[in-house]
């Protein structure tokens, strides 16, 4: 009986360690998938740059250049453009800030299941030697005799 409950609860704890590592290939997509997004975030804010330069290049030609009234030198001084860059570099702090607290919390989720895993691969181990133990006791029992 001891032999078949030593089983049971290693394969208990089997299925516990595949389920864990189920969940540590979810949170490495999940990593990755934040990696991913913190990039295409880099790339949207040199993209919103560029555009933003452009247009206002194209507007202080058209509007301010040649205007004695004004006196901005070249289109980075224009206070809309000013207000666009702000804009969009707080746009991209903020966004930066919300992946890296899920990369925090995504790497505290790993830590703790990854030593879950290593005390349940110490259990199983432990248990597959009482049953080893087990096997050989019982073997000799009937031949000591």
């Amino acid at each position: 009986m001891a032999v078949a409950s030593l089983s049971e609860i290693i394969q208990s704890y089997i299925m516990r360690r595949n389920s864990i590592n189920l969940d540590l290939t979810r949170y490495s997509n999940q990593k990755t998938l934040s990696t991913a997004q913190t990039a295409d975030l880099a790339a949207w804010k040199n993209s919103r740059y560029t555009a933003l330069r452009a247009e206002y290049k194209n507007i202080f030609t058209a509007t301010y250049k040649d205007n004695e009234s004004y006196t901005y030198v070249d289109y980075t001084e224009l206070p809309e453009y000013q207000d666009e860059i702000s804009y969009v570099d707080s746009y991209y702090e903020a966004k930066v800030e919300d992946l890296t607290a899920w990369e925090t919390q995504l790497d505290n989720q790993i830590t703790t299941i990854n030593t879950e895993l290593s005390e349940i691969n110490s259990y199983i181990d432990s248990f597959k030697q009482m049953l080893s133990n087990n096997i050989k006791v019982d073997y000799n029992y009937g031949t000591n005799s």
